[in-house]
């Protein structure tokens, strides 16, 4: 398949608006997540935003396993190989 028509398939438009969205979600959190610290729990502004980072960067590795942009893989689904017979 060619590079144009990859990037222009529907599965890979909906699977980038996914991420997109986890993305854009993640913004909103950390804007909140940061404005609520400082503001009423009076917690100097960078230590919120590490908190906020923290945060939102396993809301956005959650997220993104969820809606199926990121696939793990279980150990037992890995593929072992037999030992090569030595004459």
């Amino acid at each position: 398949m060619s590079i144009r028509r990859k990037l222009f398939s529907r599965q890979f438009i909906i699977k980038g608006l996914k991420f997109a969205s986890i993305g854009a979600l993640g913004t909103v959190l950390n804007l909140a997540i940061l404005y609520t610290l400082t503001d009423y729990g009076h917690i100097y502004y960078i230590f919120s935003e590490l908190v906020a980072i923290v945060i939102v960067f396993v809301f956005n590795y959650v997220g993104n396993i969820a809606v199926g942009n990121i696939k793990i893989e279980s150990e037992g689904a890995t593929q072992t190989r037999e030992p090569a017979a030595h004459d």
